[in-house]
């Protein structure tokens, strides 16, 4: 079998020893990943069952509650499990336990079709296969199991839903992609972890090493920084020829301090491993990269060889993935935790300099109508319009989230007492006099709106935004459609 040998199916080493050697070596780096995903499990689904007490007074209650307390009690046993295992096998162990019995737990909690329910649906299998330091069959099996089960779990209140056989077609064609991703990096590790030993071992094998790389690679004067020798694939990489248009690899740094950052470590320890920056090639494209170097000798001059990996598409998808982790899906608007997050540091800024803060509490008037008479369909057209409104009334500098169902919030720095309430009235007219086009015929819309500021000495949001929730529904009980505040001095009410 050829040294280095990697499987076609998942991209890991054919051979076993290898395999099992390069486990050992990165044991140290899985564990404390496992300890992070575990504890980071813990805290969220912490956050998400005080979402579960929406479900109180339903029969989705009596599944989602304890479901969401098996989640957290397993990643506190799965904590404390993956302290006491001492080598690869038993930390898989401890993984593998953690993934089947939360997509079981999970599955559970999906019954309940919501929108957050449709996103878990997607999220977990890509959690099990792209995050969790497992072998590709342990990795494999617990993604497709997962899938299944949270096919499983979201379709069986409604197993004839028109998009069923759809749903689950796309989630085949999910998990694919999934394996080819999960295949390619695996390999992408392994080659990288091989050509570093490679090169550690034997500066005689630089050029075949070199030029077999299945990463793009190119080695640099030492002294001046002159390119020296340029593999293949660097050449397809960077979409020029000899030597790749330029002269040396500085003109390649979108941000000079990279370069001196590469250079001092390098300095430092003799080499770089999976840096991260970004280059520009010669066609003026920005791509994200993973840089090696290592040092070298060829011949009597002293020089540096540096593999590239392209994780450009990577990055997108990250990035894709943390628009999606702050983001209602429906609405385009900020999620509850992303609010909390913008109010954290809205509040800093409004203890730094001593300016005010102003909290909003909108609510729909009868909007279950909408739904009850026009169909669901209507009703998310409704709330994408509502946030439309509110976006294009309410002043740049706002931070919008929807809570929930037909619910709003808003934190408008700077503003308080009569500007808050006037921005609040100019938002309940336009609202009240928007047009409900292409929602349904004969549609219109009112809201109540409940107002609050920060006061002195609070550090948190949720105070004054508990007092704009009860002027919420203050309003509410004075007939909607109308302006209330928890503020007795300073804000004046207004109603329709």
């Amino acid at each position: 079998m050829q040294a280095g040998a990697l499987t076609r199916i998942g991209g890991e080493y054919a051979d076993r020893e290898r395999e099992r050697r390069f486990r050992t070596g990165r044991l140290h780096e899985t564990l404390r990943h496992a300890r992070l995903l575990f504890m980071l499990s813990f805290v969220l689904n912490g956050f998400f069952l005080i979402s579960d007490w929406r479900f109180e007074g339903t029969p989705h209650f009596w599944v989602a509650v304890p479901a969401r307390f098996a989640v957290i009690a397993l990643a506190l046993v799965c904590v404390f499990l993956i302290g006491r295992a001492r080598d690869f096998i038993a930390a898989e162990r401890v993984m593998a336990l953690w993934m089947w019995v939360n997509a079981a737990a999970v599955a559970l909690l999906v019954s309940s079709q919501s929108d957050i329910a449709f996103f878990v649906v997607m999220m977990l299998p890509a959690i099990y296969w792209l995050a969790v330091p497992t072998s590709f069959t342990v990795a494999a099996a617990s993604g497709i199991g997962c899938s299944a089960m949270m096919l499983l779990g979201y379709l069986l209140p409604d197993p004839n839903h028109p998009t069923a056989v759809g749903f689950i077609m796309a989630m085949v064609m999910y998990n694919a992609m999934l394996w080819m991703v999960q295949q390619r990096y695996n390999r992408l590790v392994r080659v990288e972890a091989y050509t570093n030993e490679r090169l550690t071992r034997s500066t005689e094998a630089l050029e075949t090493v070199f030029m077999a790389s299945p990463v793009p690679m190119v080695v640099n004067s030492r002294r001046d920084g002159h390119l020296m020798y340029v593999n293949q694939l660097a050449r397809r990489f960077f979409g020029a020829d000899s030597p790749l248009g330029m002269k040396s690899l500085q003109h390649l740094f979108v941000n000079p301090a990279d370069r001196e950052a590469v250079l001092r470590k390098v300095a430092e320890t003799g080499s770089v491993h999976s840096h991260e920056l970004q280059i520009r090639d010669p066609k003026g494209k920005i791509r994200d990269v993973l840089i090696s170097t290592i040092g070298v000798d060829v011949g009597d001059e002293p020089a540096w060889m540096t593999g590239v990996i392209d994780i450009t598409h990577m990055k997108a998808v990250e990035a894709n993935l943390a628009k999606l982790a702050r983001t209602d899906t429906l609405t385009g608007l900020a999620n509850r935790s992303h609010f909390f997050d913008a109010a954290e540091a809205a509040v800093t800024a409004a203890q730094a300099d001593g300016s005010p803060l102003g909290v909003m509490m909108i609510d729909l008037d009868h909007f279950k109508r909408v739904n009850d008479s026009h169909g669901h369909d209507a009703g998310d057209r409704a709330l994408k319009l509502i946030a439309d409104q509110l976006r294009a009334t309410l002043p740049p500098e706002t931070a919008i989230a929807r809570l929930g169902g037909e619910e709003f919030a808003a934190l408008l720095p700077g503003l308080s007492g009569g500007r808050l309430s006037a921005e609040a009235e100019a938002l309940r007219k336009a609202i009240e006099s928007c047009e409900a086009t292409g929602v349904a015929e004969g549609v219109c819309f009112t809201c109540s709106i409940g107002l609050s500021e920060l006061r002195a000495g609070e550090s948190t949001v949720e105070a004054a935004l508990s007092r704009a929730d009860r002027a919420l529904y203050t309003a509410k009980r004075g007939g909607r459609n109308c302006v209330r505040s928890a503020e007795p001095a300073g804000i004046a009410d207004t109603a329709a």
